[in-house]
């Protein structure tokens, strides 16, 4: 919001400034009118000093965001969030086809631990059978990771869904090149699975209890007969502490 009035601050800077001028070429002030040329002048040096600060204050700013995310960037092993993809164990026969039925988040997800520097997030996530067939072919995947959120969380919320979700197709289309058909998920079977973030750099856990940097876990799954695929997207709303074992309150993904 802070950015926004900046930028507005700035612009009518200019276009009250241009207004003026405009308004000097068009009806020049009369030399003997020194009181009204005085409030010209001064008119003139307030705005050209308001639309510098106004500029000079939004790029700071910026700079300073740019230096977080360098920061964020030179500490990590990868330049990308980094993920922990399980579940790719087969069955060792082909299975039949059978009733689609549907495959649901299991619960809300579990970290069970302090924040602490260097240390990565651990995250465990879940999903359940909740039909009375058996489900063949099952692929599934999570993952998890940290993103500054900037001025538009919902186009980060966008951009974190859409960047797992090409990826889970791409381990998908490597696990049935390679002839791995899946697993088999019988009624009410819970499958979980314990995925891992890229270890918090130094100082930047305070970014994490702000809401700078948002947490998310992503689970993905598809299976045989299935209309559509399970794609689940949640962020963690910013912790009250270091303590991550209890209190924590996900969101659903825009998206």
């Amino acid at each position: 919001m802070l950015d926004i009035l900046l930028a507005i601050g700035a612009a009518a800077s200019q276009g009250v400034t241009s207004y003026l001028g405009w308004r000097l070429i068009a009806s020049p002030l009369d030399p003997a009118d020194v009181k009204r040329k005085k409030l010209y002048e001064a008119a003139f040096i307030i705005l050209v000093i308001l639309g510098i600060a106004a500029v000079g204050i939004t790029a700071y700013r910026g700079q300073d965001m740019n230096v977080m995310l360098n920061k964020i960037e030179k500490n990590t092993e990868n330049k990308s969030p980094q993920v922990v993809v399980l579940n790719v164990a087969p069955p060792s026969t082909p299975a039949p086809e059978r009733p689609a039925g549907f495959l649901q988040a299991f619960g809300n997800p579990e970290i069970g631990a302090q924040l602490e520097d260097n240390k990565p997030i651990k995250i465990n996530l879940a999903v359940v059978n909740k039909t009375g067939d058996v489900l063949y072919g099952v692929h599934n995947y999570f993952g998890a990771a940290l993103a500054v959120v900037g001025n538009d969380p919902e186009k980060i919320d966008r951009e974190s869904y859409s960047r797992f979700v090409k990826m889970f197709r791409a381990q998908l289309a490597k696990d049935i090149s390679e002839h791995k058909s899946g697993d088999s998920v019988a009624p009410n079977e819970v499958k979980w699975s314990t995925v891992t973030t890229a270890p918090i750099p130094l100082g930047i856990i305070p970014e994490i209890l702000n809401g700078q940097l948002r947490l998310y876990a992503f689970s993905w799954a598809r299976w045989n007969g299935s209309s559509h695929d399970l794609e689940v997207c949640r962020w963690l709303q910013k912790p009250e502490n270091e303590d991550l074992t209890q209190g924590l309150i996900w969101h659903t993904c825009s998206h």
